[in-house]
């Protein structure tokens, strides 16, 4: 499992923070594996995001 944070970009003129762990590591048929993420943004500007994904595959 990975630790991730970051900052959104501030093109609509306000920020939101994020932060979170993935998932633990899903095999994948090549010996290499991939982790599932989600969660949630800080309250900004009177509203949050919510966001989910994978990330790439992590090479054994």
């Amino acid at each position: 499992m990975h630790y991730y944070e970051g900052t959104t970009s501030f093109n609509d003129g306000h920020v939101h923070e994020y932060s979170g762990w993935t998932g633990p590591p899903i095999p994948l048929p090549t010996g290499n594996h991939y982790h599932e993420f989600s969660g949630q943004t800080t309250y900004d500007d009177g509203h949050i995001h919510y966001y989910r994904g994978v990330t790439s595959e992590g090479i054994v």
